[in-house]
């Protein structure tokens, strides 16, 4: 009978212990998601500062160079044109920040996945080309979606764009898009070294890259873009090498 109690008294404390356990793990992982949340306030907060303080001047300089460009003798033309680039270049850069301070508002429609898909593709065949990648393209038929068409585009270029600077001469990258139950799944395989372990779970927080000269921005948006269609994104690393970036998104059917 005190054996049969204790192997109870046992079990109950077991159970105890594991409760406790999950809870303090989901209040440590609630607090977590907190402090990231506020992070990010705070980094969206000064970023709106520093574009609006500097949009008016940039606005000025650009009217400037335009009229430089104008007057400018022609053995200066070319450094005008230069200096012109560089304020484009920044302003491209502030707008891309803005952008993260905007909620995504969904403008849907009726069309078929497959030819935002394909357009994708062959605005980006030259830049493959020049980098002697090819690109695979594997998909169902008649993939009829219900969503923002020019969002989504923007996040198959970007996915597109990261896959090619991703990859080594003389690869490929695989696209595929297919209908899973009642989801559409679209994906972009590279060849290239894939993203490391340390770096997976921050790979779409913003000003998170891999890249020396990226902001960090491109795959956060795609982030948000999916999300608000009701969507998830994950990454894997393929064991031979390269990443593989795949969203779903509900609602995708055959015609």
């Amino acid at each position: 009978m005190i054996a049969a109690l204790s192997i109870t008294g046992l079990i109950i404390f077991a159970g105890i212990y594991r409760l406790h356990t999950k809870f303090q793990l989901a209040t440590i992982e609630s607090v977590r998601q907190a402090q990231e949340k506020e992070k990010f306030r705070e980094i969206l907060g000064f970023t709106a500062g520093v574009a609006h303080e500097v949009k008016n001047p940039l606005n000025s300089l650009t009217l400037l160079f335009e009229l430089l460009e104008k007057k400018a003798p022609p053995e200066l033309s070319r450094q005008v044109r230069l200096g012109k680039i560089e304020i484009e270049k920044i302003a491209t850069i502030i707008d891309r920040f803005s952008e993260l301070l905007k909620p995504v508002s969904l403008r849907k429609e009726f069309f078929d996945f497959n030819e935002i898909l394909s357009d994708e593709i062959n605005n980006l065949q030259s830049e493959a080309a020049s980098r002697n990648i090819k690109i695979d393209l594997k998909f169902d038929p008649d993939l009829w979606l219900q969503a923002d068409r020019f969002l989504l585009s923007r996040a198959i270029s970007n996915l597109l764009k990261n896959a090619l600077e991703a990859s080594p001469p003389g690869s490929r990258v695989l696209v595929s898009a297919e209908r899973r139950k009642k989801a559409l799944v679209f994906s972009v395989a590279d060849q290239g070294p894939g993203i490391p372990a340390a770096q997976q779970e921050k790979i779409f927080e913003p000003f998170i890259s891999t890249k020396e000269s990226g902001l960090g921005l491109g795959l956060y948006l795609v982030k948000k873009i999916v999300e608000a269609h009701g969507g998830k994104i994950y990454l894997t690393n393929q064991p031979s090498g390269g990443a593989v970036f795949t969203f779903e998104i509900p609602g995708g059917h055959h015609d």
